[in-house]
This record gives structure tokens, C-alpha cells and sequence, in this order.
């Protein structure tokens, strides 16, 4: 009773905040996680791909224990499992729910630098599609990152980064965060090949 009673609750909240499911072939495979209310009333938001059946790719630091999965159908998914977790320094998440089928994520072999992308996701909720171009990428001692530029915000965390590559689009990161460099706002993904066999 108490789990078809937050699954009601989760319901109400993503008709409010969510809307309709636009049908492109970026948003067929994007899923929208809530997180469960907190002491101050605010859920947490994150953004996810579908990569494979059964299978969710987003970014490790929107790991919840209560999310609640929205897939591209309208179907709620309260049954989330962490499959795999990604090495401490890279940001990226594997979840395992059952029950969620393709379309599945298209998934690059490469990238092709200084040309166009499109950021994907779920900030504060609504479905967001926005354009912009990798630069390169960001090193650090123990982490890479691609560094892009169209813009993001909280709650895209762990929607995809895409290119179009021979006619289709293709998944080549997660989205992660953002940093100021200057008068700038740069975007971060995760390459996904930075977590092989996730489709599998």
C-alpha cells in the first residue's frame, strides 16, 4: 500500500512538472529521475539514457536510493538497482530496472571535435534539448572531460550529449557540470567510453 501510494505521489509530480513527451529520437530514450521529497520539500532532479533494455546511463552523483524512473512511454519505474558504478574519478552510473525496453541509445564509436552537439535533459524537470559544440577535452590527474558549450543546467545531470553522425544521433557523453572560466560558462560531459560494455 505505502509503494502504490508514492508511485501516485511521483505520478502527480511528474504530470506537473514533466508534461508531455515530445517524440524525437533523442528524447525516446531519455529518462527523468525524482528523487523523494527532503525536510524542505524539494526533490532532487536528474537526467538518464536508456542504453540498453533494462539499463540507465547517467552520472554517479545523482545516485539516490529513492529516485523514481520516468521513461519516454509515461511509465514509472520504482524498482532501481545500481548495476555498476563507475572508478571514483569518473563521473558515470550504470541502474538496473527492470522492465524498461528500447529505444535504446545509438552509441558513438567516436567524436568529432569542433562540431555541433546537442545537450539533453531534465533541468528543473522540463525537457530541454539545447545546442552548442565540443571544444576539446578537459584533463585533470585523473579524469577527462569534454568540454562543450551548449548550455546546461542542474537537473540535466546525467542526460546525454549527442552528435549526429551519418544521418543518426549518436550518444558520445554524459552530462556532468558546469564551471566559469572567465566571463565564460562551459558545460562538462563525460565521454561514455570511459565506461565500456555499458550497453551490455
Amino acid at each position: 500500500m505505502k509503494a502504490r501510494t508514492l508511485l501516485l505521489v511521483f505520478a502527480l509530480f511528474f504530470a506537473t512538472v514533466a508534461g508531455a513527451f515530445a517524440q524525437t529520437p533523442i528524447k525516446d530514450t531519455a529518462v527523468l529521475l525524482v528523487g523523494a521529497e527532503n525536510v524542505d520539500g524539494e526533490r532532487s532532479i536528474c537526467s538518464g539514457v536508456v542504453v540498453a533494455p533494462s539499463r540507465i546511463l547517467t552520472a554517479k552523483h545523482c545516485l539516490n536510493a529513492a529516485f523514481i524512473a520516468r521513461t519516454s512511454d509515461g511509465r514509472l519505474h520504482a524498482d532501481l538497482r545500481v548495476a555498476r558504478i563507475a572508478p571514483d574519478s569518473i563521473d558515470l552510473l550504470l541502474i538496473d530496472v527492470p522492465g524498461v525496453v528500447c529505444p535504446c541509445a545509438a552509441v558513438a564509436q567516436m567524436l568529432f571535435v569542433q562540431e555541433p552537439v546537442v545537450a539533453s535533459g531534465y533541468p528543473d524537470g522540463v525537457w530541454t534539448e539545447t545546442t552548442g559544440q565540443v571544444f576539446g577535452l578537459g584533463r585533470g590527474p585523473d579524469y577527462v572531460f569534454l568540454v562543450h558549450s551548449a548550455p546546461t543546467a542542474p537537473g540535466a545531470s546525467g542526460g546525454g550529449l549527442w552528435q549526429l553522425q551519418s544521418g543518426r544521433w549518436v550518444l558520445v557523453g554524459i552530462n556532468s557540470a558546469l564551471i566559469e572560466a572567465g566571463e565564460y560558462l562551459w558545460s562538462l560531459a563525460v565521454p561514455h567510453i570511459l565506461f565500456p560494455n555499458a550497453t551490455q
